[in-house]
């Protein structure tokens, strides 16, 4: 691999796409380390492969394009660390605000169904004494049905013996008409 290649191997630029390698890289330690040992390996193999052909000048020059090398993959990778800890801070943030409305919302609910739950139990319990109230009237009622059944049929006996009584007034009346009449032709 040359030093020119990003440090997944593939050829450099695109610099969106290498912040996005890096951080994948970044996201993985072991492919993280192997990639680096790659690229320490492949800087060794380039220092001898120059140090047997290249005069001292451009191994001088060499040096400085890897060290600047070196440089902008520790940069891009710092702002890799920079750009994923903010990620992770804006997403614990918003985690913490949904986890706040949720918390608030089930708060809200809870209470509204507490309340529900007290409006129901002073519904049943009003209905229940309405509905004894209803029990003691029919019960008052059905007794006070029972007194007047016993009244009416207390009247309907008086009026029987008034009627039998009136009839053997009748009776009684006509046979002493009936007796004067005789006296008074047995009289006159």
């Amino acid at each position: 691999m040359s030093i020119s290649s990003s440090i997944t191997g593939a050829p450099a630029g695109g610099e969106a796409a290498q912040v996005l390698t890096l951080l994948s890289v970044m996201a993985d330690p072991v492919a993280y380390n192997k990639k680096l040992n790659d690229l320490i390996e492949a800087t060794e193999a380039n220092k001898k492969i120059v140090e047997l052909v290249g005069p001292a000048s451009e191994i001088v020059q060499i040096r400085k394009e890897i060290e600047e090398e070196r440089a902008a993959v520790k940069a891009e990778l710092d702002d890799a660390r920079k750009q994923a800890s903010t990620i992770v801070s804006d997403a614990n943030k918003q985690a913490k605000t949904i986890l706040a409305d949720a918390d608030q919302k089930s708060s809200n609910i809870l209470v509204a169904a507490q309340a529900k739950q007290k409006e129901a139990e002073v519904a049943l319990s009003t209905a229940q004494l309405r509905s004894k109230e209803v029990d003691d009237f029919s019960i008052r009622l059905a007794a006070r049905e029972a007194e007047l059944n016993v009244s009416v049929s207390e009247v309907d006996k008086l009026r029987e013996e008034t009627l039998a009584l009136q009839k053997d007034y009748h009776d009684k009346a006509e046979a002493l008409q009936k007796k004067i009449a005789a006296f008074a032709n047995a009289l006159g």
